[in-house]
């Protein structure tokens, strides 16, 4: 009779198999191509989207059967008292089959949430989900807002599941005679046929995400994949990336892109610079040399204030200059001709996490689950708003929505932050309700910045204060009466969702800088507007990195179009420059208000991570380099106009070769002194390097 539970558990394996591939059916279904496919091609993917399928159906299965597996081993310890043993066997029995259940009700949730993502971020769900989970109810609130009928069937999918999980054990027959050790050999057979299929077959290496990687087209790479997959690789993943070289050699090589050979003060922490004071240059952007013979860390007389605000999916594509309808952001349009404006910036990851870390403390992010959520972040870290104190300004930071969001609220204090602004602690600040499902909306809180700088303004210090925006982030929730303002008007009558946040947020930048023009303290504010990533759905290779960079301060500098590759990574030294320098610092970016004197005098780019993990690149000269970790080919595009996907990696071997090195190096070194904890000193060391370097002057 043990062969009736061998038959079930194919029945099981078969709906479960069954079940995957309706979850690539209802993505086939709920999201459109950003570009014509073909039928042949979308059955294509859809075809080899089975072998993920198969790999994905232990994920579901093996927890019931372990169970199972332990029950059966009571049963057979308890085989002198046959009440006991026929129990074990009861209970094992309907064990499997609820935690069959129930996982599935979970695991359905987040293959259907997966299917959902897409459609705004242009990729499956990966280590994000377990940020997600934490603000699940904000998220259900958001989902029933934006699309009620896809909230309703996940609703029923999952409750239907978890009633079945209670109804249905109860209903099998469990009275049949069983041998417990038949059946823990059974599922002794489909644990080991498990570890093969899990592991996608007897090849080397276990089936990954980026083996969907095969079109090029991102929807049908996505069609080959369910989300229950991609999360469970992303967050099994750890960071596998392999030294190329070694340490004392990528210490050397990185050296050589960032600086002069001369300009490294620290053999144990490899980082490490001095920046000496400076004072705010004539037009072009820039700074120079302050008065000589000043003590590392005192502050330099005329210091501006600094406003960063980060503009969440803030895509460079949507300004008209990059070929965006001049409807979406027409206040920053126009402020591309009024400010120092860089044309050629790229984000150094896809998330908000990447960006943040960054623009932060210097450094790349990982290109995997984001450092803010490992433990690694407790590591020391030079951060910018640290440095800043250091020269006498107090530091901010404002958000509309959660600030334990990627662990903010903790990390940004311990990067120099004074006091960090999320929902709750705006909600004291805010007499009306939050403007989105996902918090305050960014005129409600520019409103509140604008009073917070007020305030700061009447202090001695300058201060350093940050805005991040989130109206722009899904679900994309902007007021009723904004959004019928926009229906009445035919110049944006036709903008929806993403593209309507986007104006939104456009008009309330345009808002905060009229009042803030009224103020006095304007006149010695610099301005510097950057986007956290791009907005990702819909966008070429290059458009998925490409974002603005402002710097607007009229009374400083003449407006003018910089043309020099720079990202995000180069924000904190150029900042520190503004600030007054006279600081020792660790950055692997540039400052981009002096000569640049590494690489050759080349700027350069690097990314990790972003629309797709696992993966880094390189921009430099008129050429993008995009090297996965785990794909050996990697792919060399043009970086300027005209764009091709022709990969140039076998026609330009040399220019293949050398960027591959170096962004290979530069992730080295970073995740390397990561590892170590060598990035910044504790307080002794640091103040040891900072008489060597009063010595060395």
């Amino acid at each position: 009779m043990s062969a009736t539970l061998w038959q079930r558990r194919i029945c099981y394996f078969l709906l479960a198999f069954a079940g995957l591939l309706c979850l690539r059916v209802f993505f086939l279904i709920y999201n459109d191509p950003s570009s014509p496919v073909s039928a042949g091609d979308t059955t294509m993917a859809f075809l080899r989207g089975l072998r993920f399928d198969l790999a994905t159906v232990p994920l579901i299965l093996l927890p019931g059967m372990i169970a199972a597996f332990t029950g059966m081993l009571v049963a057979l310890v308890l085989t002198r008292k046959p009440g006991m043993k026929r129990t074990a066997i009861r209970w094992s029995i309907g064990l499997e089959t609820s935690i069959h259940l129930l996982g599935s009700a979970f695991l359905t949730g987040l293959g259907l949430s997966s299917a959902y993502n897409y459609r705004f971020n242009g990729r499956h769900l990966g280590w994000e989900f377990s940020a997600y989970m934490t603000d699940l109810p904000m998220l259900a609130r958001s989902s029933l807002d934006q699309s009620l009928v896809f909230s309703l069937l996940l609703i029923l999918v999952v409750v239907l599941l978890i009633g079945l999980a209670f109804w249905l054990p109860i209903r099998l027959d469990r009275k049949i005679e069983v041998k417990p050790g038949r059946e823990i050999l059974h599922i002794s057979v489909w644990i080991l046929l498990f570890l093969v299929i899990g592991r996608g077959g007897f090849q080397t290496s276990p089936i990954r995400t980026a083996d969907a990687l095969v079109t090029g087209n991102a929807y049908l790479d996505q069609l080959s994949l369910n989300g229950i997959f991609t999360v469970s690789r992303d967050l099994g993943d750890r960071d596998q990336f392999r030294p190329v070289v070694d340490r004392e050699v990528a210490v050397d090589v990185v050296r050589t892109m960032l600086d002069g050979s001369d300009a490294f003060i620290s053999q144990e922490f490899p980082l490490l610079r001095y920046m000496e004071p400076r004072q705010l240059g004539d037009s072009p952007f820039s700074t120079r040399l302050a008065g000589a013979g000043q003590k590392p860390g005192t502050t330099v007389p005329g210091r501006p204030n600094i406003v960063l605000l980060i503009l969440e999916s803030g895509s460079a594509s949507l300004l008209e200059r990059n070929g965006g309808d001049p409807a979406i952001m027409p206040f920053l349009n126009d402020l591309v001709n009024r400010s120092v404006f860089f044309d050629r910036f790229y984000a150094s990851g896809g998330r908000s996490a990447n960006g943040i870390f960054s623009m932060f403390a210097g450094l790349p992010d990982r290109a995997g689950r984001t450092i803010l959520r490992s433990s690694q972040i407790q590591n020391r870290f030079g951060g910018l708003a640290k440095l800043l104190k250091s020269n006498g300004y107090k530091t901010s930071f404002y958000h509309g929505g959660d600030a334990a969001f990627d662990n903010l609220d903790r990390v940004l204090p311990e990067l120099g932050f004074d006091t960090v602004y999320g929902q709750n602690a705006l909600s004291r600040l805010i007499q009306e309700e939050p403007g989105s499902t996902i918090g305050y909306d960014d005129n409600q809180v520019l409103q509140v910045f604008t009073e917070h700088l007020n305030q700061q303004s009447q202090k001695n210090n300058p201060f350093f204060a940050v805005f991040f925006s989130q109206s722009t982030h899904h679900p994309f929730s902007v007021p009723e009466d904004y959004q019928q303002t926009l229906l009445n008007d035919p110049r944006t009558a036709h903008l929806g969702g993403f593209f309507a946040a986007a104006h939104f947020m456009d008009d309330s930048l345009k808002e905060f800088f009229t009042r803030i023009k009224q103020r006095d303290y304007f006149q010695n504010t610099v301005f510097i507007i950057v986007a956290d990533h791009s907005h990702h759905a819909g966008l070429n290779y290059l458009q998925d990195r490409h974002i603005p960079l402002f710097i607007y301060a009229p009374a400083m500098w003449k407006p003018e179009i910089r043309m020099d590759i720079a990202s995000q990574l180069d924000l904190l030294p150029s900042i520190l420059a503004i600030s007054g320098g006279n600081q020792i610092y660790a950055s692997m970016g540039r400052d981009l208000t002096s000569g640049f004197h590494g690489n050759n005098g080349k700027p350069f780019a690097f990314f990790a991570g972003g629309s797709d993990t696992d993966i880094i690149g390189w921009v430099e000269s008129d050429r993008i380099l995009f090297k996965h970790f785990f794909i050996e080919q990697g792919i060399l595009l043009p970086s300027v106009e005209p764009l091709n996907t022709e990969n140039l990696a076998n026609k330009e071997v040399k220019t293949y070769e050398e960027y591959l090195k170096k962004a290979q190096i530069f992730y080295q070194l970073a995740r390397t002194l990561e590892k170590e904890n060598s990035i910044w000193p504790d307080t002794v060391q640091l103040e040891n390097i900072y008489r060597s370097v009063k010595t060395r002057e």
